[in-house]
């Protein structure tokens, strides 16, 4: 969503001159390689198989009642947000 607003207020820039779509492409380009990175952390973590030998034992991590809260809170603000994102962009002060 930032992204977006930023490529966005670029192009409607009246002073964004002969550069603004030369940058907002480069930028879109970079946004594409990163989001390939992104998706191999989410791939090893969804798709693929655990590396696991017939001695290691997986266990699962242990988390406090504070830290599950905290998680908790934070999760639901990104949900949230990301539902409105209106809530949090009518906040910022604009010029």
């Amino acid at each position: 969503w930032a992204k977006f607003n930023l490529f966005a207020s670029v192009l409607r820039a009246p002073d964004a001159g002969s550069w603004g779509l030369p940058l907002v492409i480069m930028a879109l380009a970079a946004s594409a390689v990163s989001l390939y990175y992104y998706l191999q952390v989410l791939k090893r973590v969804y798709v693929s198989k655990p590396l696991q030998t017939e001695h290691s034992q997986i266990t699962p991590m242990r988390v406090s009642a504070i830290e599950l809260l905290i998680l908790t809170v934070i999760a639901f603000a990104v949900v949230l947000l990301g539902i409105l994102p209106g809530a949090l962009s009518s906040w910022i002060p604009l010029g």
